[in-house]
């Protein structure tokens, strides 16, 4: 908890700043909104990787590549001739990067904030945390 909240202070600094310097404006509270998401998504997903095994960053990290990538491709319709069934359990079982998506493009285009997808958002850490907690249980007996 004090590392995340030492990421979202750094991060929260930062980002004005940049805004600051690029666009000569700061784009509003969708920072701390965007911030927080990241946060809660790979922060959660690192906690629960954590419980069950090493490497848990790395394997985040290549978790959040192959969720841009795979969002990406959904996109583009490059999957629509995947197996029924097949694409929806690989999209739930990624990071949800289209959620991300949103709120990154609401962030850059300065738009209100999609509290659909952050709701998303909270829902997929709060699921990955309390698996988490439960594995932590589970592994103590």
């Amino acid at each position: 908890a004090v590392s995340a909240a030492v990421v979202f202070v750094i991060s929260s600094l930062l980002m004005p700043a940049f805004d600051m310097l690029l666009l000569g404006r700061w784009a509003g509270p969708s920072t701390f909104v965007l911030v927080t998401s990241y946060i809660l998504v790979y922060g959660s997903l690192t906690f629960f990787l954590s419980v069950w095994m090493r490497g848990e960053v790395w394997i985040t990290m290549m978790l959040a590549i192959v969720a841009m990538l795979w969002d990406a491709m959904i996109r583009t319709g490059k999957l629509g001739g995947a197996a029924p069934g097949i694409r929806e359990v690989i999209t739930v079982l990624l990071p949800p990067q289209s959620a991300l998506f949103r709120l990154e493009t609401a962030f850059g285009a300065e738009t209100p904030i999609p509290w659909v997808a952050f709701g998303f958002v909270l829902a997929y850490s709060l699921i990955l945390t309390i698996a988490a907690l439960v594995s932590l249980r589970v592994r103590e007996f």
